[in-house]
């Protein structure tokens, strides 16, 4: 049984405020264990459906939360909402051609 790619996309689309409010909230609660754990998830639902830069920020975020540092995070968070809007209005694009 195959995966439909746009139920993918949908779902991630779907998704992504939520996983987005999560990291912030743990940067800003300063809870480097869940900040990991939110930019683990992000980090792996972005590489599925190839929002690459996204996965990339995402995995900065997972290593400063594996260290500690939700200090750093909070600088390295800034530009993470603007590249996911960009990243969802490009997956849009993508299923509507």
């Amino acid at each position: 049984m195959g995966y439909d790619l746009n139920e993918i996309i949908d779902s991630f689309i779907e998704l992504l405020p939520a996983q987005l409010s999560a990291i912030e909230s743990a940067i800003q609660a300063g809870n480097p264990s869940e900040l990991r754990s939110q930019a683990h998830t992000l980090k792996g639902s972005s590489s599925n459906v190839g929002a690459i830069e996204l996965a990339a920020l995402s995995y900065q975020l997972e290593t400063l939360g594996k260290q500690g540092d939700t200090a750093t995070a909070q600088t390295v968070a800034v530009p993470l909402r603007q590249l996911a809007r960009d990243s969802e209005q490009a997956l849009r694009q993508f299923m509507a051609s």
